[in-house]
Formats: structure tokens, C-alpha cells, sequence
């Protein structure tokens, strides 16, 4: 949007539906006020800014904006890039990083037996038989695909993200649409 606009180009956006959960003056210096907000994803700051000053009719725009959450990441348990340059230098990055293996939680995690981590690693699609039976997660394949796509985590039996996969039910079975491993695939 904002290549068209720097065009010079007008584009009719559609309305959607969003949520401010709440709104927090911080500080009011005139003309300048400091605020608080947290919202559902799809909320541009900048455009609640705008409307905010038209609904008050004397205009509105942002100076600056510092997001301070997303999902389950938030900025105290963030580190400063100096601190991540030092320890890049010291050989102790990676007591900084957050493993692969913790993100994304709300995707259910499956995990692979030995064939199914050769397939995925391959990018091939895996079966219920390719389900290691100590996966914490039925592996039930939709009936039709009028249902929700539903993202899965594929491990292996060592606990290591290889791939996310989403389910395709005509052909019975899931597919890897994004290998993470960084191993080289086993032929």
C-alpha cells in the first residue's frame, strides 16, 4: 500500500473486523500524547492514529511506534543487539536464540518415525504409517477439504523440528510445505 501511495495512486481498502483490547494514555505533552495499546493481529497503529484524529477533528499521526509483543515473544525477554554482538564474538550465541523446537506451540506437534523423517526430509509427503506411535497427537486426516487447513510440527524421535506440513486429505497424508532441517536429507 504504501508503494501505490507514494505513487500518488488511490486504492480502496475493504473494512476488516479488528480488536482493541485496550487503549493507555501514557503521557500527554501538547501537541504530543504517548500511548498504549494492544490489539489483534491485522491492527495497523498508524491508521488507528489517523482515525483517531479525524474522530477528534484535528488530525493525527504517528512520530514513533515500538511493538512491544507479538504471539508468545515479548520485548523483556528480549535481548539488545549489543548484547547479541558480544556474544557472537564469544562463540555464546546460541544461549541467546529460542530453540525451533519451542515456537510456534499452538501447531500440534507429530512425530516421525525413521522412514517418515527420511520423506520429510526430502520434502516428500508422510502417511499415518510414518507416525512414530508415541506421537502425543492422533494423527486423524480430515474428511473433506471444506475443513480448516490444520499446520502440523513434524519431529523427529529426538525431539528436532525437521518441517511444518499440512494435511491433504485426497491424498491421504501430510505434506511438508516447509523443511527447517538443516541436516543434509538422507538418500
Amino acid at each position: 500500500m504504501y508503494t501505490l501511495a507514494r505513487k500518488n495512486q488511490e486504492v480502496k481498502l475493504t473494512p476488516i473486523a479488528i480488536h482493541i483490547y485496550y487503549f493507555r494514555l501514557v503521557s500527554y505533552d501538547a501537541p504530543f500524547i504517548d500511548f498504549q495499546a494492544a490489539c489483534s493481529s491485522g491492527t495497523y497503529i498508524r491508521s488507528l492514529a489517523h482515525d483517531l484524529g479525524q474522530a477528534l477533528e484535528c488530525g493525527a499521526h504517528l512520530s514513533q511506534l515500538e511493538r512491544t509483543s507479538i504471539g508468545g515473544f515479548n520485548i523483556q525477554s528480549s535481548t539488545t543487539l549489543e548484547t547479541l554482538e558480544k556474544s557472537a564474538q564469544e562463540n555464546k550465541i546460541e544461549k541467546l536464540l529460542i530453540p525451533l523446537e519451542s515456537v510456534l506451540p499452538e501447531f500440534p506437534k507429530v512425530i516421525l518415525n525413521d522412514e517418515g523423517v527420511i520423506l520429510v526430509k526430502n520434502g516428500n509427503m508422510v502417511f499415518p504409517e510414518h507416525i512414530h506411535t508415541d506421537s502425543p497427537v492422533s494423527f486423524n486426516l480430515p474428511c473433506s477439504q471444506t475443513e480448516p487447513v490444520k499446520i502440523y510440527r513434524l519431529f523427529n524421535q529426538d525431539g528436532k523440528l525437521l518441517a511444518l506440513g499440512k494435511i491433504q486429505p485426497e491424498k491421504n497424508g501430510l505434506h511438508p510445505y516447509l523443511v527447517i532441517d538443516s541436516e543434509k536429507p538422507e538418500v
